[in-house]
């Protein structure tokens, strides 16, 4: 009975501290993202947004690289900023794309079939494509999977001081960290206690590729391959959307 009383209370811990580091991060992230001026005259040309989302991922990284110094320094734990297993992750890297690509191709053909419309909340222009690629490119990996996989997983180790393995090569760890990546995609407020979504789609696709990055990430021990699978991941779902919006 105390160890069951025990692995609650841990648990609750975790999830706690865990979703108190990522509001954080992203709050500071927002709120120097705020600071700067963006209206534009010509909206059409260029969306300002991508400006805004791209200094809030920056800002968003820098201070979680911040914490994850405090927490080495505390605990002397690794958080796989490096290249780890390189042949597991090359190996892992290319199945994942491959399996992506197809993905995108399966989903994007049905939605067409469907008479689906693909909606954007700015004009598809060059700078506005280039813009939004490249921040998910180069920004969206590497600040979300340090802030959303590192973080957690490595403090799920710290609070239970063991990994807790369920099925399948999955572990607790990375289903918790899964979970609290999903929950990033909705609209959550505290105070008042609120939250909604956009889709049911969103959600579920960053669960179920938030376990798959988890897992990589364990097995390469590095987030240097989930950040660039996380990275491509939206390269290939935003590049197809424009690709069938346009045919």
């Amino acid at each position: 009975m105390r160890s069951k009383v025990k692995t609650v209370i841990l648990g609750i811990s975790f999830i706690i501290i865990a979703f108190v580091i990522q509001k954080t991060a992203s709050t500071f992230g927002g709120w120097i993202a705020d600071l700067f001026a963006y209206d534009n005259n010509d909206v059409e040309k260029f969306d300002p947004y991508i400006i805004w989302i791209t200094i809030h991922h920056i800002m968003m990284m820098l201070a979680t690289l911040f914490i994850i110094m405090i927490l080495k320094r505390i605990f002397k734990k690794d958080f796989g900023l490096k290249l780890g297993n390189r042949k597991t992750g090359v190996k892992y890297s290319i199945i994942v794309t491959i399996i992506l690509i197809f993905y995108a191709l399966l989903f994007y053909s049905i939605m067409y079939l469907l008479n689906q419309s693909f909606i954007y909340d700015y004009s598809l222009n060059a700078q506005n494509i280039v813009g939004y690629l490249g921040f998910q490119l180069f920004i969206s990996g590497p600040s979300e999977e340090i802030l959303f996989r590192a973080i957690p997983i490595t403090l799920f180790l710290i609070i239970f001081r063991r990994s807790i393995h369920i099925k399948w090569g999955i572990s607790l760890e990375v289903v918790m960290a899964a979970l609290l990546f999903s929950i990033a995609h909705t609209n959550l407020s505290l105070i008042p206690f609120q939250i909604s979504l956009d889709n049911w789609y969103q959600l579920i696709y960053a669960l179920i590729t938030g376990i798959v990055f988890g897992v990589i990430y364990q097995k390469t021990d590095s987030i240097i391959y989930p950040m660039y699978l996380h990275s491509i991941s939206n390269v290939i779902m935003v590049g197809f959307g424009y690709i069938f919006s346009m045919i």
